[in-house]
């Protein structure tokens, strides 16, 4: 594998519909989620912990808002990353691959 080869993989009629398809199913499942439905996520997890107060459903939310950050937070880095591989010089990488982040 080369950088030309990454970089014809980026500009590949195919890979760039499978992409468009990727990015338009995790939309469309980010809009169907609302206000609603995080509060309700946060009671149901409130009232399977037994602490079915709202201070507890804030502490969900926050938990959840922490872990979104996260996860933006890996994205950004993982595409800074992979911006920096692709500019490094010398195009024989042999076995490498672009640089991965542990999304959990």
């Amino acid at each position: 594998m080369n950088r030309n080869n990454v970089l014809m993989a980026l500009d590949d009629a195919e890979v760039l519909v499978i992409a468009d398809q990727c990015r338009a199913a995790m939309m469309e499942f980010a809009n169907v989620l609302c206000a609603r439905t995080f509060i309700l996520t946060a009671v149901t997890r409130a009232e399977a912990e037994s602490d079915f107060t709202l201070a507890s459903v804030a502490t969900h939310l926050n938990r959840q808002l922490a872990a979104f950050v996260l996860s933006t937070r890996d994205v950004h880095d993982y595409n800074e990353a992979f911006a920096q591989w692709l500019e490094t010089e010398g195009n024989d990488l042999g076995e490498v691959r672009a640089p991965s982040v542990n999304f959990q």
